[in-house]
Order: C-alpha cells, then structure tokens, then sequence
C-alpha cells in the first residue's frame, strides 16, 4: 500500500473518514506518539532494534493538534537519522499524520525533505520524496494553497529527474484532476450517473507561470520522464507541445536482457509510433509476433504512468498506436523497457542511440546494426543447450 500514489491514497482515506476524530482514535495516537518519544530518550547504543510502531493507520481519524505539529516534525528529523527496525512503515505514517494536518506552515518541511541528499543505504530516499511531493499537491488539492503549488513548480527544477517528473505528475493532480475522484465517486455516488460529453472540465485553471515552466521542460529538460510528464499534462490542458524532430529519425539499440552480447539497433522515424518500433523488433529477432506485449519508458514495471499497451489489450492508460515516437520526449542515451510475452516476460532493454534532425532517403523501420545470434523465441525451439548457455 505504501507504493500507491500518496496523494490519491490520502484522498481515498479521507473520504472514508468521519468528520471528526474519533475520542478512541486520538487517544491511540498519542499513546504510540509516547512511545516514540520514549524510545528516542533511550541512549542509541542501548535502544530497542524495534521502531514503536503506529497503530492509528491510514484510514484512523486519528488527527494532530497544532501545538504537536512542529514536535512530530522533529521526530521525523529523528528518524532520519536512528537505526531501527520498522522505519520504512514510521515515516509514511508520520509523513501523513503531517500532511492531514492541512496548514501551510508544512510547506517548508516537506520543501526541505526534497532537499536531503542521497545517503548509501537509504532505501526509502526515493519514496520520501514522493511523500514530500505528496504533502504539497495535498496542501495544493484540498485547500488552493497558491504557496504549495509554488513548491511544486519549483520542484520541477530539482537536480533529480524522478523528482522532476512527480512534481509534474503532482501539479497536473492539483489541476486536472485524481484517478482518487473515479474511486471516490463510485463509492459515494448513485450508479445511474448522467453521461458525461466533452473534455472534462479542469479543477483550477493553469497559472501562466506554470505554463510558461512546463513548455521550458518540453525542450530543455535533460531528462525523458519529466519531457514526457510536461507533454502529458499539456495535451490534457488543450495545449499539446509539437512533435520534436519532425523530418527526423530515432534509432534504438535493443538488447535482449537474458542474452549477453546480443542486439539489434532499428531506426524509425519520428512520425512512427512505439507499435512500429514493436513490429520491428519481432522481425529483427525472426520471432511471430503472437503475444501481447507494452513498453514502460521509465524503464521498470513499476509505474503505469508512463506504460504504452498493446492495443489488443481490453484495457491500458495508453495505446502503443498513439505512441508517436516524436512525441514522447526521448533524449539521446535514455533507456527504457520492452516486455514481450507476459507469460514468458521477454524483457528487452531499449536505449536511444541516435537522433538525426532529418532521416536519410528510405524505408522505415530499418535495421542498422545486428550483433549475436538471435535467442530462441522459445526454450525447446533447439535441443542444443550449449549454444545458448547466456541463458540466465
């Protein structure tokens, strides 16, 4: 659960929530509160290994008084610092408590959270940061904090691309709209609903300084995620950025991720779309193109917000159809990820090697480069194991 979008998970939460806390509810809450406080005056070299944890969970109404904000602040500051067990599972519970409070005077605790630098070992780095975006566009949904959405937009000059990207996924929450109102709506609303006709209508109208950032992004970031996360958001406000390299071409070194050393680089044009790029792929390996198949340009199977189906799949956020490859926002030597099959789970790792400002006479898709023999589409295609012993 700690993996879900914070600000959807916190707008779910809240709309299952009693309007007031619950006597029962708070007294739990401070109680658990005590108990970290006690553990934090216990001498490091002597604590307990085992974090207290915090029973109020994400759907308690459990809530915090103001005079406790800044104090629950400072034990999140703690944590960051202590060894224990269990920090993975305090710090989202804190980092909500924080973020329900709904006062602007959070703004720069969870500015600062952005700020913390990379520390070896530090798995939930990534994730507090996520968190901090969270706490932000939360402050920016419910409450129109024109400070929290400037934090946002600031957000999108942070040194990290994931955390370019999210600020971005975050500012076009606060304006668009959740997936969170769906979910909502289907739990609070009767089922016959009138049928809703045009484009949805925005929940708040885009400030010109943010307008103004998110076409800066479009050309200038370095990074694919946010170029794309910029593009998105724009083609949602009407305004969609042009494709880039119009008369261009891209080429793209694909390398089976069970096979060492073997690859195949195809060129496309910018005009072509990831479902040309798939079709080229198949027959670069001489594979039969019979199963489904996505991309996910962030390169991992972990976020469906940058995923491009198969269109034979009866649902998907986007179609590899529509998938123009010039208009996706790859910058030169981004990788991302090809699964094919997902019986098998064929992965193919795909890095953009070339980008010509205008392609040379030809038929595209066009292979450029091949190196290694071609892997078995399946195992028991071949009875000679040896040959394919790069088989992981």
């Amino acid at each position: 659960m700690f993996d879900q979008d914070p600000l959807e998970l916190w707008l779910i939460s809240i709309s299952r929530q009693r309007k007031h806390p619950e006597p029962h509810d708070q007294e739990v809450l401070y109680q658990d509160l005590g108990a970290l406080e006690r553990w934090f005056a216990i001498p490091a070299e002597v604590r307990p290994k085992e974090i207290p944890h915090m029973r109020a969970g994400m759907f308690s109404s459990a809530r915090l008084a103001e005079k406790d904000l800044l104090p629950v602040q400072q034990m999140y500051r703690q944590i960051l610092t202590a060894k224990g067990n269990g920090k993975s599972y305090i710090e989202p519970a804190l980092l909500a408590l924080i973020a329900f409070t709904l006062d602007p005077s959070t703004i720069p605790f969870f500015v600062e959270l952005l700020a913390l630098p990379n520390k070896s070992g530090d798995a939930f780095a990534n994730r507090r940061r996520e968190l901090a975006l969270g706490g932000l566009a939360f402050l920016a949904y419910q409450n129109d904090d024109p400070q929290a959405i400037d934090a946002l937009i600031e957000a999108t000059k942070h040194s990290l691309p994931l955390v370019r990207a999210q600020a971005i996924h975050c500012l076009k929450q606060v304006i668009v709209g959740t997936n969170s109102a769906l979910i909502v709506g289907i739990l609070t609303v009767p089922a016959t609903m009138p049928e809703q006709t045009g484009p949805p209508a925005l929940r708040r109208e885009p400030s010109a300084a943010l307008l103004s950032r998110l076409s800066e992004i479009v050309t200038s970031d370095p990074a694919t995620q946010p170029r794309f996360m910029a593009r998105e958001v724009l083609a949602e406000l009407g305004q969609p950025a042009p494709i880039e390299h119009p008369d261009g071409a891209y080429a793209f070194k694909v390398v089976f991720k069970h096979v060492k050393n073997v690859s195949r680089t195809i060129e496309l044009c910018s005009e072509q779309t990831l479902d040309d790029l798939h079709g080229a792929i198949q027959e670069a390996f001489g594979w039969d193109d019979d199963h489904l198949y996505c991309f996910y340009l962030n390169g991992k199977r972990d976020n469906n917000r940058y995923r491009f189906a198969s269109p034979l799949e009866e649902d998907g956020p986007y179609w590899t159809t529509e998938g123009i490859i010039g208009e996706l926002g790859l910058t030169l030597k981004h990788t991302f990820l090809y699964l094919f099959d997902y019986g098998d789970r064929h992965e193919f790792e795909i890095q953009v090697v070339g980008i010509r400002p205008h392609a040379e006479p030809g038929e595209y898709p066009r292979l450029i480069e091949t190196i290694g023999k071609a892997p078995p589409q399946y195992y028991f295609e071949d009875e000679d194991e040896d040959e394919y012993e790069d088989f992981s």
